[in-house]
């Protein structure tokens, strides 16, 4: 089952295999088209594709969950109650033959069987404490979390839309500054937060001192690298900034296509 690439997202019941290293090159071109967007964790053709750049590897687990196992055929079920049924009949034919005044009936020695079966049932398979049972979720409680999903959900797809738009606006741009690695790694951060608002923008908040710490920089490079953004005409600031306010918020110039 071949679907377009999206960032993998854990989803509830799922496993995931025995893993395989690949090189990048030898993927398919799908997921190497979804790198170059700027995702290294991608969900595609049923398996979980973790992407090294630096490396050049990738680490592929295939993806499982319950609904792929083998459910139980009814004709198994019926196999296994005749040969309890047979196993419990040969325990009752191995005791001492009784004598003719001890005689039971065929009707006693089926309602002895039946019996026998159902304390090794009860046996088997006890009841836990009714003190440990745990109660069912209240229906509010689970459309909470039903819509939690759903908003974590639209956040990452839409930071993977976002990367890309960012991405080719960047290119298009013609930046030609030396430190080009160093702005691009500053926009990837800014468009991945970014999300859309009621008037339509697509509005990010950073702290410049978080992407400091993320990409390994000077605050003073990521301060420069956003204003030389800003000249790029590929974001500007949104809203009124307050001295100490750790955080900023900025607006994409570049069009945003798709994103939910």
């Amino acid at each position: 089952m071949n679907i377009l690439p999206s960032a993998y997202v854990l989803q509830q019941g799922e496993s995931l295999g025995k893993y395989d290293l690949k090189k990048i090159d030898s993927i398919p071109e799908e997921v190497q088209n979804a790198m170059r967007d700027g995702l290294n964790d991608i969900r595609f053709n049923g398996y979980r594709w973790e992407c090294n750049a630096k490396t050049g590897w990738v680490r592929i687990a295939p993806i499982s969950s319950p609904a792929d196992a083998e459910p139980e055929s009814p004709e198994q079920n019926k196999e296994d109650a005749r040969a309890e049924f047979m196993a419990l009949q040969g325990e009752y034919l191995s005791v001492k033959p009784e004598g003719k005044s001890d005689k039971k009936s065929a009707t006693e020695i089926v309602n002895e069987l039946r019996s026998k079966a159902a304390a090794k049932t009860s046996q088997s398979a006890p009841q836990p404490p009714a003190q440990e049972q745990k109660a069912p979720e209240e229906p509010e409680a689970m459309r909470d979390k039903e819509t939690q999903y759903q908003t974590e959900e639209k956040g990452i797809y839409c930071s993977y839309v976002c990367l890309g738009a960012a991405r080719k606006a960047f290119v298009r741009s013609g930046c030609e500054n030396k430190a080009k690695a160093t702005a691009w790694s500053v926009l990837s951060s800014i468009a991945s937060a970014a999300r859309k608002q009621n008037d339509g923008a697509y509005v990010s908040e950073v702290c410049q001192a978080k992407i400091a710490d993320e990409w390994g920089m000077n605050r003073r490079t990521v301060i420069r690298q956003m204003k030389f953004l800003v000249e790029l005409g590929l974001i500007e600031p949104y809203g009124e900034y307050v001295i100490g306010q750790h955080a900023r918020k900025y607006r994409m110039l570049f069009q945003v296509e798709n994103a939910r």
